[in-house]
């Protein structure tokens, strides 16, 4: 009698079957770190915004009339806003005085009209 290597066909759909399960289980834990990733990114930008508006105001004595304008002597480049991410597809850094405040700050404006500022601890996203 001949004897045959291989799997039988039983033997490989439970491994689709293990691996199905795993990838169902692995996928959801993926997007929350991405999620996760993405707000710890945007407050990063935020920070640094905030710190080359404080660097402008202090050598022009005024705030800049853009963000634009802190390019390049006080960052580098503009960061961009993580893209798609819940909320601020296609929606640009901003910055402004809070209305009555002497200092400006950088933000960045939700769809739903929250303002997101480098020190928000727990933003509604």
């Amino acid at each position: 009698m001949r004897s045959q290597k291989g799997f039988t066909l039983v033997e490989l759909m439970v491994v689709i079957a293990i691996i199905g399960i795993l990838t169902a289980i692995a996928v959801p834990k993926f997007g929350a770190a991405t999620d996760s990733a993405n707000k710890a990114k945007i407050q990063a930008d935020l920070r640094t915004l905030d710190c080359a508006i404080s660097m402008y105001y202090a050598k022009e004595s005024k705030y800049p009339d853009t963000l634009l304008k802190l390019v390049p002597d006080f960052i580098a480049t503009m960061p961009n806003v993580p893209s798609p991410y819940k909320g601020t597809v296609g929606l640009p850094y901003k910055f402004d005085n809070g209305g009555n405040s002497p200092t400006y700050r950088a933000y960045i404006e939700i769809t739903t009209g929250t303002k997101i500022f480098a020190d928000t601890t727990t933003p509604v996203w």
